[in-house]
């Protein structure tokens, strides 16, 4: 009889003599991703992703990270990450990556690596994934599904934006214990009057990205001249 390992080939392939199959069905699942950091000055990009069960009950709050309060956000992360059925995944890439591979070029590792890492050792039904398409070079692209505004209309990409403004503001916040002049604890980062004000005054830091902030480097050298003149 032939045989796969130590189970013979045979009893794979026939029912059980009480009329079920030999083995369970297999658990399908649903991948939601979406990033957050995309736009800020400071700090790293951040993707988070999701994984449930296809037939899992929505998460309750999980939406669009930008439209929940912090107290909110704070809750559904907690909720998520106790939840027996639910695995979360957050990736970061920092500002050094940002400058030397795009913006473009970081999300599509991050996604990748992301969901690849849910992906292992389950069956994926369906990735689904917050934006506009992008080639993410995964073994799941066959699979995605890229959502317009996907993070308020899909509670699993809900979900994992959450997860990773989550996990990015808490990383902000305390990387601005380090450089509390730029504010990070409030602005995450983001371009704000107050932290461009801040840049001009202090200088960069290793966490800017330089190739976002060349206007602000433009009128800080044009600033440099005039005092030049002036003196």
């Amino acid at each position: 009889m032939r045989r796969l390992g130590s189970v013979p080939w045979k009893t794979l392939n026939e029912p059980a003599r009480t009329g079920h199959l030999p083995f369970p069905k297999m658990t399908s699942y649903l991948i939601g991703a979406d990033e957050v950091g995309r736009g800020a000055l400071a700090g790293p990009v951040a993707v988070g992703a999701v994984r449930v069960p296809v037939d899992l009950d929505p998460v309750d709050g999980a939406g669009d990270s930008k439209s929940l309060t912090a107290r909110t956000r704070q809750k559904v992360a907690s909720t998520l990450r106790a939840h027996p059925k639910v695995e979360v995944e957050v990736m970061f890439l920092p500002a050094s990556e940002v400058d030397d591979r795009g913006i473009a070029g970081c999300l599509r590792l991050c996604f990748k690596s992301a969901v690849e890492k849910l992906g292992q050792g389950v069956r994926v039904e369906e990735v689904r994934v917050d934006g506009e398409p992008l080639v993410l070079g995964s073994i799941y692209d066959d699979i995605t599904r890229f959502i317009i505004r996907g993070d308020a209309t899909d509670w699993v990409i809900g979900a994992a934006s959450v997860a990773a403004k989550v996990s990015r503001d808490a990383f902000m916040v305390e990387l601005a214990q380090e450089f509390p002049q730029y504010g990070w604890g409030k602005n995450m980062g983001y371009g704000t009057a107050a932290h461009e004000a801040a840049i001009k005054e202090h200088g960069f830091t290793p966490h800017h990205r330089r190739s976002f902030c060349r206007r602000i480097q433009q009128e800080m050298e044009m600033q440099n001249v005039l005092d030049l003149l002036r003196s």
